[in-house]
């Protein structure tokens, strides 16, 4: 795929900021390219290379590139202050094929603005997401009755709310301060003397000048936080909020003015509406770290972001790739015909995938380099953690293998299934005298669904769909996976149609067949693996990432 980005720099904010993780994660396994230009022909010739063209921000270039219908798929990313713009009514919404906003909140807001804009255009909410690796949990915090507040000073950063409540908690505790880091917004020189003048004056006026503390813009946001208390938010507008996502990651207490959308985002008990309700945060509120932490990475983690980002971005430019081809070509993608070579078993006397697995245990084969070593570590800390955090009591995993993988798992009960006889009899050998295990043959031309032991709060696919070179083995497979599975499904694999080059592998774009085939499903966490495909350690890297849904009403 061919994604351009373009990214215009328009409020002296480096808005890169935002989207460049995101441009970096597609850059992996993708052609990127990143503009802001504003020339009409230049526009024209990267919309002409790319299938894609993500347009950050629903602003200037908005407006340009939906000028035109382009012959890429369109893409519209929208924040927050394009809603209360003049941007909107600029855009010919008939040439955008997706609109993604990050909250519904602000959806709202434009809806409300621009009459019929989600008939006019498919919309979708895609959160934020904080890597919190950047962000670890402190531990052994002592308190500090320090309060962070963290921003450009701007008028809608509503600063001097923040005094207010510094007055009122200084009245209660003389021993609190209010450390800033951020500046005045110096490409509006204007409005930054303004809120300077105020802010000095205000201070003083209330007496806590002795207990402000302007740190200038911080580079280590990690560090400053340590030491930290409270992460006090006064905004009057905001889509997320960054630093609040940063400051519960670290374990601060978040003390958050209720902007608009504030409590559909932040946790409603640190939302307030007065200084007194501040105050009482601060002061009274009892707060969990890791529970807020936890709060974060189950909302906005970055791997939930990319994988959302991912499908839609596939669906997109599969879209765009049906409206430009010709008639039998078009024919072809839509009843999900691959091309040929990608099968490869007639021409090479492939015997298909039971009798290829069978034939390899029975030789003393083994299920692969990913079922040991640091990949089955990687697979295996993965999924305890989340057979744990999530409460999950009975485990199913179709195409289970030799049994290898199983080994490192801590399940509570677990059921495995696989096309081989003589994987099944190794995972008895292994596994027998557990009580906790059981283990069946799979037989997709006879398999039950509703099967007592087949039935899992968890069913797992490891390292299981690229190696199912028959079609309509595959279709089965994956109707069997999901029928059988009551809360989720994880699936550890490629997600691409390139050639393998391999009899026995045929990678598979398997996001697609699930966003088509069951909505009942919603991908609800992406984990890339720890250990990428290098050519050069082939037995030590995988192609495969973790990817989690989860069953919906």
């Amino acid at each position: 795929m061919k994604i351009v980005f373009f990214i215009k720099d328009s409020s002296g904010v480096v808005l890169r900021d935002f989207v460049g993780g995101i441009v970096d994660w597609f850059g992996r396994n993708h052609e990127v390219r990143v503009s802001n230009t504003m020339n009409e022909a230049e526009i024209a010739a990267l919309c002409e290379w790319a299938d894609v063209a993500w347009v950050e921000w629903m602003a200037e270039h908005a407006v340009l590139v939906s000028r035109k219908r382009r012959p890429c798929g369109v893409l519209v990313r929208l924040h927050s202050y394009e809603a209360y713009s003049g941007f909107p009514e600029n855009i010919n919404w008939s040439n955008v094929d997706l609109l993604v906003c990050v909250a519904q909140h602000v959806l709202n807001l434009l809806a409300s603005r621009v009459p019929g804009v989600q008939e006019m255009v498919r919309t979708q909410v895609v959160p934020n997401a904080l890597n919190l690796d950047a962000f670890p949990a402190r531990i052994g915090h002592a308190p500090t009755k320090k309060l962070a507040w963290v921003g450009t000073i701007r008028h809608t950063k509503n600063f001097p709310l923040a005094l207010q409540c510094l007055r009122a908690l200084v009245d209660q505790d003389p021993e609190y301060t209010l450390h800033v880091a951020g500046d005045f917004p110096q490409w509006n020189p204007v409005e930054s003397m303004e809120l300077g003048v105020y802010i000095h004056h205000a201070a003083r006026a209330m007496g806590v000048s002795d207990r402000l503390v302007l740190h200038g813009n911080v580079k280590e946001m990690r560090e400053w936080l340590q030491d930290m208390d409270v992460l006090l938010s006064t905004s009057i507008r905001e889509s997320f909020g960054y630093a609040i996502a940063e400051g519960l990651a670290t374990g601060l207490k978040p003390a958050v003015h209720n902007f608009p959308g504030a409590t559909s985002i932040w946790p409603a008990e640190f939302v307030f509406n007065t200084v007194e309700e501040c105050r009482d945060i601060v002061l009274k509120r009892e707060h969990d770290p890791a529970a807020l932490r936890e709060f974060v990475r189950s909302r906005y983690s970055v791997g939930k972001q990319y994988a959302a980002l991912t499908m839609l971005l596939e669906q997109l430019a599969a879209s765009t790739a049906e409206r430009k081809a010709t008639p039998a070509a078009s024919a072809d993608i839509q009843s999900g015909a691959e091309p040929s070579h990608h099968f490869g078993a007639s021409d090479n006397g492939f015997d298909g995938v039971a009798n290829y697995w069978e034939s390899r245990y029975a030789c003393g084969g083994t299920s692969g380099a990913g079922s040991y070593g640091r990949l089955a570590r990687f697979k295996a800390q993965t999924l305890n953690t989340f057979v744990r955090q999530h409460g999950v009591r009975r485990v199913v995993e179709i195409g289970c293998g030799d049994g290898a993988q199983l080994s490192l798992a801590g399940y509570p009960s677990y059921t495995g299934l696989d096309i081989s006889e003589t994987a099944i009899k190794l995972c008895r050998q292994r596994h027998g005298a557990d009580l906790t295990k059981r283990f069946f043959r799979y037989e997709p031309d006879n398999f039950r669904a509703d099967t007592k032991w087949f039935r899992g709060d968890l069913v797992l696919s490891l390292d299981v769909i690229f190696h199912i070179v028959e079609d309509s083995l595959f279709e089965r497979y994956m109707e069997h996976l999901f029928n059988v599975a009551e809360r989720y499904v994880v699936i550890y694999s490629s997600n691409t149609s390139k050639d393998s080059g391999v009899e026995h592998v045929k990678h598979r774009k398997f996001t697609q067949w699930i966003a088509a085939n069951r909505k009942d499903f919603e991908l609800e966490s992406y984990i890339p693996n720890e250990f990428p495909f290098d050519e050069a350690k082939p037995n030590d890297t995988s192609f495969s990432d973790f990817y989690i849904f989860k069953r919906v009403e």
